[in-house]
Formats: C-alpha cells, sequence, structure tokens
C-alpha cells in the first residue's frame, strides 16, 4: 500500500517564553565564596512567578498531546505522520486548540507589568530591568504553528540529476519509507500493549481499583487502530477485531464486583499480550 496516498506529515511548533533567564553576577558570586570555577555551576532566575505561565503551558500540552495521540512518529521526533481521513477533523480541532493558547497568551501579556512588579519586590536586589523583554518582543517569543506537507515520493522529484544519482536517491526514499512504515506500525503496536497490560495488570490485583477509562481507552483504541493503520498492515486490523472482542459487553462495575470475570478478562488479555511479543520486540 502506497503510504503516501493515505496520510501526510505534521509538524507542530509550539514555543512559549519560561520566564527564566541566567544571571551571571550570581554565578561569579558563587564562584568567589566557595573558591570554584563558573563553568561547574548553572543558575536560572525565575523573572515571574511561575503560576502565572500555568494556563499557557497547560493549553501547549493539551495541544502536543492531541497531535501525539492523533498521528505516528516518522522518521525523526518532529515530524509525524497524519492519516488523510483524519485530516479535516484534525485541522480544526488544532485552530480550536491554537486559539485557546493565543487567548491565554494574550490575558498573560496584559497583566504583565503586575507580574514584573511583584518580581522587582520579590526578587529585589537580584531585579533587573534587562532580563525582561518589552510587550512586543514578549508577544514574539509565544508561537503556535501547525504545517502538512505530503510524504516524499520518488515521483515527486523534479531536480536533474545523473542516472546513478537518481538510482541512489530512489534506493534510499524506498529504504527511508519501509523503515518509516515498520515505525508506525511499533507505534501501533506501542498502543495497544499499553493499554491491554494496563487492563491485564488491574484484573489481577486483589483489590479491584481502577477507573472506567481502562475500558474506554482501549475501546478509544479499536476506532483509531483503522484510520492509524495507513499501511493495512493485516495483524493491526485483526488485533483491532481482538481489542473489540475483548471488551464487548465489558461493564466496570461488573467488574469490580466479580471476581470471576475479572479473572476471564485477565487472562484473555494476557493472551492477547502473549501474542504481541513478536511485534513489540522488533
Amino acid at each position: 500500500m502506497d503510504i503516501t496516498q493515505k496520510a501526510m506529515l505534521s509538524v507542530v511548533s509550539i514555543a512559549y517564553w519560561t520566564g527564566k533567564c541566567a544571571d551571571a553576577r550570581v554565578l561569579d558570586e558563587i564562584a568567589v565564596k566557595h573558591q570554584t570555577e563558573t563553568d561547574m555551576h548553572e543558575y536560572r532566575k525565575i523573572l515571574v512567578k511561575p503560576e502565572a505561565l500555568n494556563r499557557i503551558k497547560a493549553a501547549r500540552s493539551r495541544a502536543r498531546t492531541f497531535w501525539i495521540e492523533e498521528t505516528m512518529p516518522w522518521l525523526d521526533g518532529g515530524t509525524r505522520v497524519l492519516p488523510a481521513v483524519k485530516y479535516e477533523a484534525f485541522a480544526e480541532r488544532m485552530r480550536e486548540l491554537k486559539d485557546d493558547y493565543e487567548t491565554a497568551v494574550r490575558d498573560f501579556v496584559k497583566g504583565y507589568d503586575l507580574l514584573k512588579a511583584e518580581a522587582r519586590r520579590r526578587l529585589n536586589g537580584l531585579y533587573r530591568e534587562e532580563d525582561y523583554p518589552s510587550k512586543d518582543e514578549l508577544v514574539s517569543r509565544f508561537r503556535f504553528e501547525t504545517t502538512v506537507f505530503p510524504i516524499p515520493a520518488m515521483s515527486d522529484w523534479r531536480v536533474q540529476l545523473g542516472k546513478e544519482a537518481q538510482e541512489e536517491i530512489k534506493t534510499s526514499t524506498e529504504a527511508a519509507l519501509k523503515r518509516a512504515e515498520e515505525i508506525m506500525a511499533k507505534d501501533c503496536w506501542k498502543r495497544v500493549h499499553e493499554v491491554v497490560f494496563a487492563l491485564a495488570s488491574a484484573m489481577k490485583k486483589e483489590k479491584p481499583i481502577f477507573r472506567d477509562s481502562i475500558i474506554g481507552n482501549i475501546r478509544s483504541l479499536v476506532g483509531l487502530l483503522p484510520d492509524l493503520n495507513v499501511t493495512d498492515n493485516a495483524e493491526l486490523t485483526t488485533m483491532a477485531q481482538e481489542l473489540k472482542k475483548l471488551t464487548a459487553g465489558l461493564d466496570p462495575e461488573n467488574l469490580r464486583d466479580d471476581p470471576l470475570q475479572r479473572k476471564r478478562t485477565a487472562k484473555s488479555a494476557d493472551e492477547i499480550l502473549r501474542k504481541m511479543t513478536g511485534y513489540i520486540g522488533k
């Protein structure tokens, strides 16, 4: 199956001002006091109270979590594979998450002067006006960008090269695509292993205390796997069917009350984990 027709590459870049900076004066003071060298120490000064940035960090975390959940790894950590069938819903949700992020940034910038005034009091002699960016510069420190582009295919190459160079690039591209497919499949197997292992572990506990999401997470993955399986991996298709069968009729409350059902469920989950050994180990 040609994944260039079923998926695209996605990059999400979300930058933010950390609210911290180095202070060489403090390092020098420590070096003099303890008679040591400055390159053996590190000091970062907190410029505004940390909780002032919590809302921005939370919005960033939600966006990155959504991006990772809806995509699969490509050949490096900064680029991921987005199934084409998920693009419209993905783009709409990312726009909402970007709005949340930018609203949090605007509110932070509005209160920036008050935060600086508070920092002047709390830092006292360590306060330095030059540590703080202007409001315009501060806004530029925050960025939320989502980019999508096609997965490379040999037909996309338009650079004029000799035959030998073209063959070399073709071989390299084909190898990279094959490796990418292996990485994507492994990511899917990892997701399956995580939710099934969590279920098996919970069912074996003497005291059945667990969240309803332990079943819900598996059912969500059952719905997600067909889209993530952009290479039409037959084993993953079969596994999705097994997961659906595993959770059919399962109710968290019944599991908490019925030790025999927990035992049967644990056995079924362990059997699935056993089947997955070869895929996870690759």
